[in-house]
């Protein structure tokens, strides 16, 4: 979280007790989250993406940052994939 809060702008070694918070602040938050995700999939094993798609679905930045993610992630499998064909001579 130190770093993270570097890379926003915060100075290099910010107070520990600020670290603290938000981190908790963090994790309070994901996990909140998830669990809002797990009552969506109370019927199937395993959450899905889907579901915390539709937990995000009023806030449409960060709905569309997991949006631009999973596509990154299916962009890099078919690089990886490309990169792995055997060549043929």
């Amino acid at each position: 979280v130190r770093l993270m809060m570097y890379g926003f702008g915060d100075v290099p070694h910010p107070d520990m007790d600020t670290v603290n918070v938000l981190e908790e602040m963090v994790v309070d938050y994901i996990t909140d989250m998830c669990h809002q995700a797990a009552r969506l999939s109370s019927n199937k094993s395993k959450v899905t993406v889907d579901d915390f798609k539709y937990v995000l679905r009023h806030d449409t930045k960060k709905l569309a940052r997991v949006e631009e993610l999973i596509r990154m992630s299916e962009d890099i499998k078919a690089a990886r994939k490309i990169v792995n064909m055997p060549e043929f001579d």
